[in-house]
This record gives C-alpha cells, structure tokens and sequence, in this order.
C-alpha cells in the first residue's frame, strides 16, 4: 500500500508528464496549421482542425493525428517529440462521399468514398482524441457533430467546385461586348510608354521619397505627353484601316 508521501509523489509525476504532452501537442498543432495554410496557399481556408484518433487501414490500429480540414480536402499529420509534424495524407473529399456517424460508439464516425485513393472504395473511421482516457459523452458527441457537419460543408464545396470547372462557357454574340481595337490598342502602347518613363526615372531620380516638387511636376507633364502620343498613334492607325 502506497503511503500519502508516495501518492502525492506519483500524482505530481502523472501532472507533469500530463503537462508536457499538453505543451507538445499545442505546439504541434500550430506546427500542422502553418504547414497546412502554407500547403493550401490561402490564410482562411481551414474549416476545422484538431486531434483525432483513426484506425489504421490494414492493420487494427488506432492512432492520434492532428487533422486540418480545408475547404474540399481533408490533411493529417503525425506529432514528433520535437514539437513538430510529418505530413501522412491527403484526402481529397468529393460530392459523393458519406460521412456518418457509427451507430456502436458516441465518438467514432466514418468517412467513405465509393471511388477513394487507387479507384477503389475508402473508408476513414475517426474519433474525438482527449487527453484523458475515459471520455466524455457529451463532449464526444457535441465534437463529432461538428466535425460531421464541417466535412459535409466541405463535400458541398468539392460539388461547387467541380461543377464550375466543368460548366462550359456560353458565348452570346448578342451580350459579348464588341472590342475596340483602336482602345485597346491605345490602352497597351500607353502602358509601354509608362513603363520606360517608370523605368527612366527609377535610374535617374532614386527613391519617390526624395523627390522634389518640380520633379513630381515634371512626372506629370511627362505622363499627359504619354498619353497624347499614344492617343495620335492611335487616332492614325484607325484612320489606316
């Protein structure tokens, strides 16, 4: 039988290596978002993320990953003891994937693809990780709802997505606005004339900050001369035609 002394001795143990998984998995969320937003290219593209549990898909394991849910994938990564993480797959979510809770438990639920990775059918069961091993119902139900109801978001999004790209575009000849030649034509070699001024006074002038009044003068007369020379170049070539 333990003593007080030993009791308290082996609580304090429990909170401490408690504590440093806590600080281990922080830092290894933040680890995981920066590499996801930095995978998908956008700062607000992550619906949901955290820690889950999922099964393996050979062997009946079950491991912790950190998942990040983006608008039409879903990302898991794997937590080193360094804090950081180790990207260990991509599920690119579609329209005609179920996403359902499982009937036997209050936290699992399962993710199927009828045509997943390699053509064939896919299936990801998940649920709520905690740092505690008896979980609570509540929290496991409130936090698989949500991630049910943030997965089917991103299903819709997958439809969207897909039915843009595949939508071919309709060319109306009564709605298509007519080109101006002459315009357009005026519009680029105005940007050609900027662009050398632009460059020219880079070389010569330095930084806009140190400019005098009569250079930003200068500037502008030179900029209205731009545009005249460009409008009669223009205005001859219409005449041309």
């Amino acid at each position: 039988m333990l003593s007080r002394k030993g009791s308290s001795r082996a609580a304090s143990q429990r909170g401490s290596k408690s504590g440093r998984l806590a600080r281990r998995r922080g830092s290894s969320a933040e680890a995981a978002l920066q590499a996801e937003t930095a995978r998908l290219g956008v700062p607000n593209g992550v619906l949901k993320r955290g820690f889950l549990v999922k099964k393996g898909h050979l062997m009946p394991t079950r491991k912790e990953r950190y998942f990040v849910l983006g608008q039409h994938s879903l990302s898991y990564y794997k937590p080193t003891k360094s804090g950081d993480v180790e990207l260990k797959g991509v599920l690119e979510l579609k329209a005609s994937d179920i996403i359902a809770p499982l009937s036997h438990s209050d936290a699992w639920l399962r993710i199927r693809q009828n045509e997943g990775p390699g053509g064939k059918n896919y299936k990801l069961d998940l649920k709520e990780s905690s740092l505690i091993d008896a979980m609570i119902t509540a929290s496991s139900l409130q936090d698989r709802r949500e991630w049910i109801e943030a997965l089917r978001k991103a299903c819709r999004n997958a439809k969207a997505m897909a039915e843009l790209l595949s939508s071919p575009m309709s060319i109306d000849d009564a709605n298509t606005p007519r080109v101006d030649l002459r315009a357009s034509f005026q519009i680029l070699h105005e940007m050609v004339l900027l662009k050398k001024l632009v460059d020219t006074i880079k070389i010569s002038w330095g930084s806009p900050s140190q400019w005098t009044m009569e250079q930003y003068q200068e500037l502008v007369q030179a900029i209205s001369l731009a545009q005249e020379k460009s409008g009669s170049i223009a205005e001859t070539t219409g005449n041309s035609e």
